[in-house]
């Protein structure tokens, strides 16, 4: 649910990113990670996405078994995992986009960030899909910024 209300992969549509979404516990799939990983590191990935459940493990390893080769955002889906996440020893750069369905969509917008350094064509469509959200109100893609939540 948190996934399919984030507007992330609505981000990814408009800017022209292709993607691919695939649901892999780090804890109890710890192979088929393992290859899923290796197998998009060849297929040219630029960005890996890890949204971590009840475990905060999965970012972290998506990292480690890519060896940093491309950026891993963060994404815990639980708030009492986001000081967990946070927590990185010098040497694993794994940042925290933020919380649930707000972090899943600021994933997306700093994957099309990083991505988009390489290639104007499809920096013109993100530009294009960054007027178009800073449109919405905060409320609709499931931000609440401290002043708003302050007033109500």
């Amino acid at each position: 649910k948190t996934f399919d209300e984030s507007k992330m992969l609505e981000v990814l549509d408009m800017t022209g990113i292709s993607y691919e979404v695939s649901i892999i516990s780090a804890d109890r799939r710890e192979e088929e990670l393992r290859k899923y990983c290796l197998k998009m590191l060849e297929s040219d990935t630029k960005v890996f996405i890890g949204a971590a459940g009840m475990l905060p493990a999965l970012p972290g390893n998506i990292a480690a078994i890519i060896k940093f080769q491309r950026p891993v955002l963060c994404v815990p889906l639980e708030k009492d995992m986001a000081y967990a996440k946070a927590q990185k020893p010098a040497g694993v750069p794994v940042p925290v986009a933020g919380i649930g369905k707000a972090g899943l969509y600021n994933a997306a917008i700093i994957a099309c960030q990083i991505i988009t350094i390489d290639y104007f064509e499809i920096y013109e469509r993100f530009k294009k899909t960054l007027e178009t959200i800073r449109d919405e109100k905060p409320a609709e893609i499931g931000i609440i910024k401290s002043a708003e939540k302050e007033e109500k």
